[in-house]
């Protein structure tokens, strides 16, 4: 059990934001039942670092809770982290894709290479390549092709 006030939610997510009938449906269930999972943390660089379950406590921390049952990952770097939040969060519902984006192209700025990036997350390395493109993926280009085209086919 970890003193709830030695956890601070982090401020970056891969998914899209909860509707607010989710967030509602978390709140009610934690204040009736507490926590209902363990959330997971890990040393990244020496600071504590949420790696799964950032949302709960989030909820947690209204309520008069002390103590959350945390499961330890162990030490990681900051890209180790950045690459299991990925990972934990990859196959839900929701994932925003942006989001995934960004957080591989900080992990490409740390001079990770993409098949580094998939062998850490297990995320295919033609759909790495694709998150890291989506960064500069010139989208006013692609419209106006696409528009071009569809004049073209149907008149």
């Amino acid at each position: 059990m970890v003193n709830i006030k030695h956890l601070t939610p982090t401020d970056t997510s891969v998914k899209e934001a909860p509707s607010s009938e989710a967030v509602n449906r978390l709140e009610a269930f934690t204040a009736k039942y507490g926590q209902h999972q363990a959330i997971v943390i890990a040393n990244v660089d020496g600071k504590v670092g949420i790696v799964d379950g950032n949302r709960l406590l989030k909820q947690l921390k209204k309520t008069d809770v002390e103590k959350v049952l945390c499961f330890y990952a162990g030490e990681m770097t900051l890209t180790e982290y950045i690459s299991c939040r990925i990972l934990l969060n990859y196959h839900q519902q929701r994932l925003d894709y942006i989001g995934v984006a960004e957080m591989i192209g900080d992990i490409a700025t740390n001079k990770h290479e993409i098949n580094d990036v998939s062998t850490r997350t297990a995320i295919d390395v033609q759909d790495v390549a694709r998150y890291k493109a989506l960064l500069t993926f010139d989208w006013e280009a692609f419209n106006k092709q696409t528009e071009t085209n569809q004049m073209e086919m149907f008149g």
